[in-house]
Order: C-alpha cells, then sequence, then structure tokens
C-alpha cells in the first residue's frame, strides 16, 4: 500500500477503519528470499499504522488551527501537503510540548550514551511484535545450524 492511493484533497484526509490485517503486503516469496517478504511486511505495517492512525491526527490538529498554519502558505500551494505540513511543523516546534520534549531527548540521548537509558516502555507493542519475530528467527536459525552440524534431531 502506499500513500499515494490514499486521498488527500484539500489537505483533508480520508482513510476507511484500521483493519490492523490489512498492512501486510502479502509478498509472494517466490523468486525472493523470505526476509525479503518479512520486512516488507513490517514496513508496510508501520506505514500502515501512520497512514491510518498517525495521519488524521494531524490533520485534525491542521483542521483546528487552520488560520495560524495556512497564513503563510500562498493559495496556489494551500494543497501541497510538504508545505501545510512543514508549516504546522514550524508551529508546533514553537509549543510547550515540543520544547519540553526537546529537553527530555537531550537527557535521554546522554543516558543512551552512557548506557543507563530504560528503553523498556518505548513502544511497547512494536517491541513485542519485534522481539518475538527475532526470537523466533534465532530459534529457527540455531536449529537448521543443529541439524546441518548433525548436532540434535
Amino acid at each position: 500500500m502506499s500513500l499515494s492511493k490514499l486521498p488527500k484533497i484539500g489537505c483533508r484526509y480520508m482513510c476507511e477503519v484500521l483493519d490492523p490485517n490489512a498492512a501486510f503486503l502479502s509478498v509472494e516469496p517466490w523468486g525472493q528470499h523470505w526476509g525479503l517478504s518479512v520486512a516488507l511486511d513490517g514496513i508496510a505495517a508501520y506505514q500502515y499504522w501512520i497512514s491510518r492512525m498517525v495521519m488524521p491526527i494531524v490533520f485534525q490538529w491542521i483542521e483546528e488551527n487552520h488560520e495560524e498554519v495556512y497564513a503563510n502558505i500562498p493559495v496556489s500551494s494551500r494543497d501541497d501537503i510538504e508545505k501545510v505540513i512543514q508549516a504546522a511543523f514550524n508551529i508546533v516546534k514553537t509549543l510547550p510540548a515540543y520544547e519540553a520534549g526537546q529537553a527530555e531527548l537531550k537527557t535521554f540521548e546522554a543516558r543512551l550514551a552512557s548506557r543507563t537509558a530504560d528503553t523498556s516502555l518505548m513502544n511497547p507493542t512494536w517491541a513485542e511484535i519485534s522481539g518475538r519475530m527475532r526470537e523466533e528467527m534465532r530459534e529457527v536459525l540455531t536449529e537448521e545450524s543443529r541439524q546441518l552440524a548433525g548436532v540434535g534431531s
């Protein structure tokens, strides 16, 4: 699925209700490595989530702040999504929540550098999905390696 297939008119976003199973590309692995289809499914699921959940929030915020967002956008560019999003982001960067987040980011980056950051609560759903996939791959590859070495079953 690509964003180009999702209708956006007058910088309003129109999309159907989120169906978590629709995110998968169902790439047939024939002719390709299975890992490629898994990677593409992961990318597609993330893109689907962004386009179906995050972007409607973005466009709602833009609508609620229409006058300020569009104040410096020429009429001829008001349906240019890049310009509208950039104008909205320029406003968001001046808001207290964003500024507080930037300050917290500096602290977090310092903790990452010193290996003291707690990332356990960051994106727990995606972390669990990724973790399960990695563990399953490790288990299968370890078993395959044992079988090829003549160890185990």
